[in-house]
């Protein structure tokens, strides 16, 4: 049994004091900045934490779905648009229809005659063409599209060309013309870029381009 006096005590509260100030000490000066804490992200089941672009892109509650970006459509393969001996399509609207022959690509707005430039006419029922076109295209072997006056039956093809779609034709007079189908209209081009032929028809205009 140990017995402590009133001295001894004091002595070693004392050494006790001087230990924990020992203790509480550290070798930087005083004043220094305090040590950075980095933070962990929360991991999101996978292993990692989230990086900065997911964050960037997820949806904050707004409400609405995450923006997506919707591809391009294919073209279309040929053997969708047989009819006969030949080919064949219209726009969703109906208000375009086309044919194709070994030699002719054709379409009709049947019912919407346009006036188009002098230039732009076939010229092969003169006086008859302007103020009345309902054909457009590439007409009797041409190499350059022009517009003209239905002669005989209106057709209606069985088959669509959707909007945003394509599809490529070759003609016998050596060039092939793809055709692609858009909610303001039909875009006709020469797959051949050094012949820059082609033209744009709607309901209510057709353009050479």
């Amino acid at each position: 049994m140990f017995t402590f006096t009133g001295r001894g005590v004091i002595a070693c509260a004392a050494v006790a004091l001087t230990a924990v100030m020992a203790g509480c000490s550290s070798d930087s000066p005083a004043g220094a900045p305090a040590t950075a804490i980095t933070t962990v992200a929360p991991s999101d089941g996978t292993g990692s934490p989230p990086t900065e672009s997911a964050a960037a892109t997820s949806d904050t509650g707004s409400g609405r779905p995450p923006t997506e970006t919707a591809p391009e459509a294919a073209p279309r393969p040929l053997s969708t648009f047989v009819e006969g001996a030949g080919y064949s399509f219209g726009t969703p609207s109906s208000h375009i229809q086309c044919r194709v022959s070994s030699s002719t690509l054709a379409c009709q707005t049947r019912g919407r005659p346009h006036t188009v430039m002098t230039d732009s006419l076939c010229k092969i029922r003169l006086g008859d063409e302007q103020g009345r076109a309902d054909l457009f295209g590439y007409l009797e072997g041409g190499t350059l599209p022009c517009a003209t006056v239905t002669q005989g039956e209106v057709y209606v093809s069985p088959h669509t060309l959707g909007y945003g779609q394509r599809v490529t034709f070759e003609l016998t007079q050596g060039i092939a013309v793809t055709c692609g189908s858009a909610t303001d209209g039909l875009t006709c081009t020469d797959t051949d870029p050094s012949n820059g032929a082609g033209f744009f028809l709607s309901v209510d205009s057709f353009m050479q381009l």
